[in-house]
């Protein structure tokens, strides 16, 4: 059997660990970094970039470089979140044959999961040569305001990258998760990520529960 990490697929960054030795171990990128940026870059007709190597080519080719998906992903075309990405980010969606939201690159239209599906691509890539061994399966943070059709979306995301989503975990249940709430206790847990979220939970016999969830995905 395969490896599994752990996954925070973010709009600005996205960061990948593995659990070593009783606690988590961050996986650094190719670049050495903690985090690797959310963005993904077509250069030179079809080759791919991602992570730091799109994100530093972005202001020269910005109409084939792809970031902040997390926002839009798994809405319809028609929705009000994706009508305020369109007339912010600087590449074009389109509707798809479904009433999906599209990126079209060149002549192409590519669904958000794709997309998404080649960053996680690169996550399970550097997990793997952390192991030496192969990764096929993960646990992904994802925010507590995500729907049915988002969770769907970041699954199928997965799926397309070769990796088996064991759970998908809300960020503040992480949060909580990682700070120890006690029995009884309510927490406000502030995600200040390319969306703002700010989420009230608690722990009642023995399980999280999300009292509250506001959020700002275009902040």
């Amino acid at each position: 059997m395969g490896h599994t990490i752990g996954i925070a697929l973010g709009s600005v960054s996205t960061c990948a660990a593995a659990w070593e030795r009783g606690q988590a171990q961050v996986l650094y990128s190719p670049e050495g970094a903690r985090v690797t940026p959310s963005y993904v870059a077509f250069v030179d007709g079809d080759r791919v970039l991602v992570g730091a190597p799109a994100k530093r080519q972005a202001i020269m080719n910005p109409q084939r470089t792809v970031f902040g998906l997390k926002r839009f992903m798994g809405r319809p075309f028609d929705s009000p979140e994706v009508a305020q990405a369109r007339r912010r980010l600087p590449f074009s969606i389109v509707p798809g044959p479904g009433g999906e939201a599209r990126v079209r690159i060149g002549e192409r239209d590519l669904t958000t999961e794709e997309l998404q599906a080649l960053l996680l691509r690169r996550m399970k890539a550097t997990a793997e040569e952390y192991f030496g061994e192969a990764v096929d399966s993960a646990v992904i943070a994802v925010p507590a305001r995500f729907r049915d059709a988002q969770r769907r979306a970041v699954k199928e995301a997965a799926r397309l990258a070769g990796l088996r989503v064991r759970s998908l975990v809300g960020e503040p249940t992480a949060v909580a998760l990682a700070a120890g709430a006690a029995q009884g206790e309510r927490i406000a847990v502030v995600d200040f990520g390319g969306t703002l979220e700010v989420s009230i939970l608690g722990r009642t016999g023995g399980a999280l529960h999300a009292h509250a969830v506001a959020a700002d995905p275009l902040l």
